[in-house]
């Protein structure tokens, strides 16, 4: 099912104006397929260059983009606990260095996916320094 918020974000990634180009779902149900698509969304200012196919490729899109996008919640995360390490008026050791490093590399250094869970594997996290 497909909610408004991704057919907006579609027609936003077209270049489409979303305060001219507003619309209603007839039923007021998420269209899941091609024919509730077409049935049941009234376009209210006009109709835009869009079909089922953009919007099923957006959130494909979305899906395979939100491992790495938890990575890197989760990695500001420990970045931002380890933020205290960095201050000007103290020196980091060697090993601070190299656990703010890691993190800063797991984007480029990770194969991050979801479990049957929705949770992130795929991601050796460093160590936090003593």
């Amino acid at each position: 099912m497909y909610s408004d918020e991704i057919i907006q974000m579609v027609l936003k990634s077209k270049g489409v104006d979303l305060n001219q180009c507003r619309f209603t779902f007839k039923n007021w149900q998420c269209p899941t397929n091609e024919e509730e698509f077409l049935n049941n969304i009234e376009w209210v200012d006009y109709e835009p260059d869009l079909t089922w196919q953009d919007v099923v490729d957006h959130d494909n899109l979305l899906v395979s983009q939100e491992p790495l996008r938890l990575l890197r919640i989760e990695r500001d995360r420990l970045l931002k606990e380890t933020d205290w390490m960095a201050v000007a008026d103290r020196t980091m050791t060697q090993a601070q260095i190299d656990y703010r490093q890691a993190l800063r590399d797991l984007p480029a250094n990770s194969t991050p996916s979801l479990d049957e869970n929705g949770q992130l594997t795929g991601v050796t996290w460093p160590t936090p320094p003593e």
